[in-house]
């Protein structure tokens, strides 16, 4: 895992942040490194926007969440290369990925499954992207979503809220205000 942090003052030298005088870090990840821990211990805010840049490769799933009564999550995941994120316990509290923050997601394919000849018929099953109870500011770009069990996207949305997926320039905007 490489980390870099860098303090901008008055331009970012970074296209993903904006020009606002604001620390940011970056982190460069691959399939070996505990992504969870570094979303859990990552320090993001609204003045320390992270960027996690996932290497090539398959990743275990994850949840980039705050809760409704924590700080909003300020953090951007751009794959690089052929980036897979899966999940395949087929259980509706285990998505590939989970997301309630202000970021990007970019270039990451997502993939719910169950067990090979397995399927639990006492549970919904998993989505395979869950940006629910709020995702704030979410947007997802040139990614793409495949389940084989149930709906491919769970998105239950909190006042002022919006996720933007798009792909290949065409765009698709959810709102709740």
């Amino acid at each position: 895992m490489n980390i870099l942090k860098t303090s901008v003052v008055l331009v970012s030298i970074c296209t993903l942040f904006s020009i606002r005088g604001m620390a940011a870090t970056c982190y460069t990840v691959t399939p070996q490194d505990d992504i969870q821990n570094i979303i859990d211990n990552c320090n993001d805010s609204e003045l320390n926007k992270v960027t996690i840049y996932m290497q090539e490769g398959r990743y275990d799933g994850f949840s980039a969440c705050s809760d409704m009564l924590s700080a909003e999550r300020y953090i951007s995941f751009i794959g690089v290369g052929d980036v897979v994120v899966e999940s395949n316990s087929g259980y509706y509290a285990s998505p590939a990925a989970e997301f309630r923050l202000n970021g990007t997601v970019e270039n990451i394919r997502f993939i719910s499954s169950h067990p090979e000849d397995v399927i639990e018929l006492n549970d919904r099953g998993a989505y395979v992207v869950h940006a629910d109870y709020g995702s704030m500011h979410t947007v997802f770009n040139d990614c793409v979503f495949t389940s084989y069990q149930t709906a491919g996207v769970g998105i239950g949305l909190t006042y002022d809220s919006v996720v933007i997926e798009e792909l290949n320039g065409n765009k698709i905007e959810v709102n709740r205000s």
